[in-house]
């Protein structure tokens, strides 16, 4: 009775600010719960917190942790790759290793442009959205699919260069290792984002072992030099699907509204310091392929791998 006593006496003025206010308010609560769900509205149905870096408080723990997990994948790395080059030097001959070194000089100056840096662009970034990464993703499988497209194309002129007709078919398998790999450039650098530094050495233990595996296995069967192209082909198999596993986050359609240019200019720049170390460091294996054969660029690279190997894993 009273409540309605108060309610008539109240100005018609003063009941409209007052329904204003409580609407403003009813607003804000709605707003606030739209926005939780949207977090987990988002491709892949959960929270985007994937694309936050963490607390500063996180920082020194998740780095104490995730440095001593490096520490100790590196060196497990480093035993397991000793290990199965010294097993594969007996089940292999030099020209093995020779064909797959004339492949590897076309290989590995693309290989400078299938992330484009993206990844590196994505884990410096302050702030990302899921549009922003989602439209990363796309450039990255699309980089990816032109430049298996361009090594099939090439592979006839690899094979003419290097007076070799078998490199063909092993440069065309090798071609797949980039698609592969472009799928997962961006849930890798999300992880890194997240400094999941364990995830990942997880997920490249793993994926040497598998290798490993598969490298030995088929090399001891008679396989030749395809074992080491399988080899590497697995090991950007199961690199992709692990990473997957790690970090489930899905991809929306690319989007024209959400402005990645800095990122790519940012790439653009990284990739082109890759390409610039590549050729100072791998001229001589061109050369010496071109002009000497697939034995002496054989024997050439498994020493200049094994005496460089440590100073790589530190590197890493």
């Amino acid at each position: 009775m009273i409540a309605e006593m108060d309610e008539k006496h109240v100005s018609p003025h003063l009941r409209c600010e007052r329904d204003s206010i409580f609407q403003s308010m009813d607003d804000s609560r709605e707003r606030k719960s739209m926005n939780r769900t949207e977090a987990f509205d988002q491709p892949g149905g959960t929270r985007q917190d994937h694309l936050e870096v963490p607390a500063s408080s996180e920082f020194k723990r998740r780095s104490v942790r995730g440095g001593a997990a490096v520490i100790v994948g590196q060196g497990a790395s480093m035993v397991l790759q000793l290990g199965t080059t010294f097993i594969l030097a007996r089940l292999l001959s030099p020209s093995d290793y020779g064909l797959q070194g004339m492949v590897f000089t076309l290989t590995a100056v693309l290989s400078l442009f299938k992330d484009a840096g993206l990844s590196t662009a994505s884990v410096q970034r302050d702030n990302l959205t899921q549009a922003q990464i989602s439209n990363l993703f796309w450039i990255n499988v699309a980089i990816g699919a032109f430049l298996m497209a361009l090594i099939v194309a090439l592979a006839p002129l690899l094979a003419k260069f290097y007076r070799e007709p078998r490199l063909v078919w092993i440069t065309i398998a090798s071609s797949t290792i980039f698609l592969l790999s472009s799928i997962s450039v961006q849930h890798n650098a999300l992880l890194n984002r997240s400094m999941r530094f364990g995830t990942t050495v997880t997920i490249d233990i793993l994926n040497a072992i598998i290798g490993s595996i598969v490298a030995i296995g088929m090399a001891a069967l008679g396989f030749g030099y395809w074992s080491l192209i399988c080899q590497n082909i697995s090991l950007a198999l199961v690199a992709t699907v692990a990473t997957w596993i790690a970090m489930p986050w899905l991809p929306g359609w690319p989007s024209r509204m959400s402005d990645v240019r800095p990122l790519v200019r940012f790439g653009g720049t990284v990739t082109l310091n890759s390409v610039v170390v590549y050729f100072a460091y791998n001229a001589d294996k061109i050369l010496l392929g071109r002009f000497w054969g697939a034995s002496a660029l054989g024997v050439y690279g498994r020493a200049f791998q094994l005496i460089n190997l440590p100073v790589q894993q530190l590197w890493s």
